[in-house]
């Protein structure tokens, strides 16, 4: 038998493989609790069903009636004397579809994405996730003061260890290991994916990250630099009714459509020009708060004036989801980014609960970083060739409307992967999609849904769907081309009505509107290599 028919042959063979559903007795559950592996106690193993909603009150019981009946794996890992990793894995008991799916956190971590395993395992994947090491809110950072244990298992540890304990569980309780694994999760959930694909390579065959926060110590060290620049002029303060004559000139200067900006990079918005003046006293701002805005889309300087890390782009300052939440505040100090750098600054770097933003130094915080949490948190790296060598694919996407983690720092990434592999073997395992008018994860006036956050399973269409498009690049060797996303209306219930639909193309490509058809259907577009 020659070559090439081998491996048409073993192809076929796991597509059967993996297309074929698994099922099996609700008793074989118990197989997981004789499991034994380094470091991981197994504290609980059980059958959950419709019918358990009275005992299951993590979940909603609406929730939990639309679920098949799975099986429920409980374990707490323990690699050092300060770790205390919880874990959960899921199995469904009927028609499971051979694959294994990772779920990510948000934030600081400190719980399990349950909602997210459950539409997974609706779906028919086992699935795991875990609360990093600790159990505080995501936006609580106190558990990492004095536990540099705990720091190393949010940064990477309980990843790799979730996923090893998952996979060692489905093998015990269905005798079949999965057939193909995946991650895919959001923010610190794609700094997480990103992690994995570097530290871990053989840890998963697909992976998804979106608007990860993988840079994270340059990420927090501008957000401190900014907040301490904001923190010492008051007059800088932007209020939510400043933000609406911020967008209002954005979305001139750069000619948005449905509000959004298609690719803020080519727009020419200059903040000087909405500084008052003896003739303009409204729709205007001071010099102090013009001065706050450019800092914040010029992003980290670095001398010579090159940046060390990118700002924000114009177009995501509106919305629940935008800068009053996640920069500005909607008070003077209460954004996000404050309480997530006073958190990591006093908690993982300086040690000391009593920090202020005021008390930032770069200097010293970047050397303090560089001696203790960078090498925990940060996943950097551009040489992916173990992921690549083993079939590994990846894809990235971010808002460019994103208020969190500015978009350019994925495409920083991206073209260091190039820059170190080569645009021909980076084309072979990676694809950065990068999303108009969404911001952090989801929302803002751009197409934010495309498979994303809501996978639809069994794949029946990978062009709407991104993690379907992995499923398939994965298995079927169909590299993922172009992606429709789509806007829906703000009304409640599952059949809400679309606005508009949005061509995504693969960067550094981007939709060029054909001239013909309707400019809110992504139908009307093509990706091009310029507008």
């Amino acid at each position: 038998m020659g070559f090439s028919k081998v491996l048409l042959l073993g192809s076929l063979l796991l597509a059967f493989l993996v297309e074929s559903p698994v099922s099996f007795s609700d008793v074989v559950c118990q197989k997981a609790s004789s499991l034994h592996l380094p470091d991981i106690q197994i504290v609980s193993v059980g059958e959950v069903s419709p019918n358990s909603a009275a005992t299951f009150r993590e979940l909603s019981p609406a929730l939990l009636q639309g679920l098949p009946a799975f099986c429920r794996v409980q374990a707490v890992a323990r690699p050092a004397s300060d770790s205390e990793i919880h874990i959960e894995v899921w199995i469904p008991i009927a028609n499971w579809n051979r694959r294994f799916w990772g779920v990510g956190n948000g934030g600081f971590g400190g719980s399990i994405d349950l909602y997210s395993m459950a539409n997974l395992v609706g779906r028919g994947f086992a699935t795991a996730g875990t609360d990093t090491g600790h159990s505080l809110p995501s936006s609580n950072a106190t558990w990492a003061l004095g536990h540099p244990q705990k720091i190393e298992d949010f940064g990477w540890r309980a990843i790799h260890l979730m996923t090893i304990t998952a996979k060692a569980v489905v093998a015990a309780v269905t005798d079949q290991s999965p057939a193909k694994s995946y991650f895919g999760s959001c923010s610190t959930g794609g700094r997480q994916a990103l992690m994995e694909v570097q530290r871990f390579p053989g840890d998963y065959d697909g992976v998804l990250a979106g608007a990860p926060a993988n840079d994270w110590t340059s990420l927090l060290a501008m957000g401190a630099s900014d907040m301490k620049a904001f923190d010492s002029e008051p007059d800088s303060y932007i209020s939510p009714e400043d933000l609406t004559v911020i967008h209002d000139a954005v979305e001139r200067a750069c000619h948005a459509t449905n509000g959004v900006v298609a690719d803020p990079t080519r727009c020419s918005f200059n903040p000087r020009e909405l500084v008052c003046s003896q003739n303009r006293s409204t729709g205007c701002l001071n010099k102090d708060q013009v001065g706050f805005l450019k800092r914040l889309y010029q992003g980290l300087p670095r001398p010579p004036d090159s940046p060390a890390f990118p700002g924000y782009e114009p177009g995501g300052e509106l919305g629940p989801g935008g800068w009053s939440t996640w920069l500005t505040g909607r008070s003077p100090g209460a954004s996000l980014m404050a309480v997530f750098v006073r958190g990591y600054y006093a908690n993982f770097v300086y040690d000391d609960s009593n920090w202020q933003i005021r008390d930032f130094n770069l200097r010293s915080a970047s050397a303090l970083s560089k001696r203790g949490s960078e090498q925990a948190l940060n996943a950097t790296a551009t040489d992916l060739a173990a992921f690549r060598d083993r079939g590994g694919k990846l894809i990235i996407y971010h808002g460019w409307s994103d208020p969190a983690i500015p978009p350019l720092s994925s495409v920083r990434y991206f073209n260091g992967v190039i820059r170190t592999m080569g645009v021909s073997d980076t084309e072979s395992f990676l694809r950065l999609y990068m999303v108009p008018g969404m911001q952090h994860c989801a929302g803002g006036p751009g197409a934010d849904s495309f498979g994303q956050e809501d996978p639809s399973f069994p794949p029946t269409d990978a062009s709407r769907d991104i993690a379907s498009s992995l499923v398939k690049w994965v298995e079927e060797g169909k590299s993922p081309e172009s992606l429709i996303a789509t806007k829906y209306d703000n009304s409640e219930g599952k059949s809400r009505p679309v606005k508009f639909t949005q061509l995504l193309c693969p960067y550094p490509l981007a939709a060029r509107y054909t001239r013909t058809g309707e400019k809110g259907n992504a139908t009307s577009y093509v990706c091009s290599s310029s507008h």
